[in-house]
């Protein structure tokens, strides 16, 4: 082997050559339908996707919802890895809304920096196997006191990686709510003081975090975010990438305030705008998949035409994009959608009976492969 070639060099350019071939394949370049039929099963396996989005309804005792129901945060996570491993779902990427940064409490603080989620990771890493990494933790202080979450992306990088690009500029820092409206790059609140059990485990998150979101003004009193994207690429092949997008929207019912329902509709508003600016960006790599989004949309999604249902349990949603629309290069086909834990919603007002829920809101997991 010729000096300074590494091996996973090597087999990186013969599965992207590999690739190439299928591909032509898949035109129909000196192929027969049987071998046609072959690349497609080869590109359907090697780019199959699971993705699961869960409102983990932060670290509070109680939930929101229901505050006189009482399901520590710890046991509640606990309960979703073992869901894992009993539900055969392994998924590549984790939308997770309401996952807290940190919480102070009179006396004390828990969790402590990143410590739900670094919990949560340890927890999935026992039962599945799998060792996720974050790819940004976007939050700011909530309406409880001393609370501190947002929305947070979770990913295998034995599968994918973060091709997330950094801004040659500044960035809106991590750790206060936003400073200007509209679309713009922003730093992962930064793990200061993470829990003595996770003292190591800060280098889970991808550098500074770096996500892009559009903030919007609330109520005409505070700048908030509630979408984040981030773009991957499959681990392999740097070259296959897609966006992703990681949503929680104001909630707009059909009693709702004017003020409320105003609120909703800049929420979308700023969701839309993050996507349309970040699809019509030019990459070098034309996308492996039309975007994807995935969270808690609180209602429909009219507000977004141009993507499909892919799953959806009540108002939890993971839709794809419309490649003819955004022109992307492939579409994903027959998705294979899951809710956990499965069972049917209770007089609690939540997905599942207390005894076995993870939250008030069912995971949505659904598998994607491309064509």
């Amino acid at each position: 082997m010729q000096a300074g070639i590494s091996l996973r060099a090597v087999r990186t350019t013969l599965a992207r050559v590999t690739t190439l071939a299928l591909l032509a394949g898949l035109a129909g370049v000196g192929c027969s339908e049987e071998n046609r039929e072959a690349a497609r099963e080869f590109l359907r396996d090697r780019y199959r996707l699971t993705i699961m989005t869960l409102n983990i309804a932060g670290a509070l005792p109680g939930f929101s919802s229901t505050p006189e129901i009482s399901l520590p945060w710890r046991e509640r996570y606990q309960r979703i890895a073992n869901g894992f491993k009993d539900g055969a779902v392994s998924p590549d990427i984790i939308a997770l809304q309401e996952a807290t940064a940190r919480k102070e409490w009179t006396l004390s603080r828990d969790p402590e920096d990143y410590e739900s989620l670094h919990y949560l990771i340890e927890q999935l890493s026992i039962s599945v196997g799998r060792k996720y990494r974050i790819a940004y933790l976007g939050a700011f202080p909530s309406n409880h006191p001393g609370l501190i979450q947002g929305q947070a992306v979770l990913y295998d990088p034995a599968r994918l990686k973060n091709a997330t690009k950094a801004p040659t500029g500044s960035m809106q820092p991590g750790d206060q709510r936003p400073a200007l409206l509209g679309v713009h790059p922003r730093k992962s609140y930064p793990c200061d003081s993470p829990a003595e059990a996770y003292k190591d485990q800060c280098g889970l998150l991808d550098g500074e975090g770096v996500f892009w979101t559009a903030a919007f003004e609330n109520k005409g009193k505070k700048k908030e975010f509630q979408t984040g994207h981030v773009r991957f690429a499959f681990a392999e092949e740097e070259q296959s990438q897609f966006n992703f997008y990681n949503i929680h929207l104001t909630t707009a019912g059909v009693d709702s305030s004017e003020s409320e329902k105003q609120a909703a509709e800049r929420a979308a508003e700023a969701a839309v705008a993050l996507i349309n600016y970040i699809e019509g960006r030019a990459y070098e790599q034309k996308p492996i998949y039309p975007p994807l989004l995935a969270g808690d949309f609180n209602g429909g999604t009219e507000r977004f035409p141009h993507f499909d249902r892919l799953a959806d349990w009540n108002i939890d949603f993971i839709l794809g994009g419309d490649p003819a629309f955004y022109e992307a290069s492939q579409k994903h086909v027959d998705p294979k959608q899951s809710v956990l834990p499965g069972e049917a919603p209770n007089p609690d007002g939540m997905c599942a009976p207390r005894e076995v829920a993870w939250s008030d809101h069912c995971a949505v997991s659904v598998e994607v492969t491309p064509v």
